[in-house]
């Protein structure tokens, strides 16, 4: 999905789990991706088709990337204090 438009209903194509598949419940969740500026959506006719979304998630990635620094020092503060 990186390039190219795939169809709501493609998007669950490797999903096993039939709750998933439905198709009110892939739009709700494009929906709520779409709010986010995660993905574009385009209806012609009765196909609507998905493309990834101008926003990407560096603000994201650089919030968990914070943290994750933040408690690996955490961590290895409790090591040394297990260790003595």
């Amino acid at each position: 999905m990186l390039q190219s438009r795939r169809t709501v209903g493609g998007l669950s194509c490797g999903v096993r789990l039939k709750a998933l598949r439905a198709l009110s419940l892939q739009s709700a969740g494009v929906g709520v991706l779409e709010q986010a500026g995660l993905v574009t959506t385009e209806k012609v006719g009765r196909v609507r088709t998905c493309k990834l979304g101008l926003r990407r998630l560096e603000e994201e990635a650089m919030w968990i990337e914070r943290y994750r620094q933040l408690w690996d020092a955490r961590f290895d503060e409790l090591d040394k204090l297990s260790r003595d």
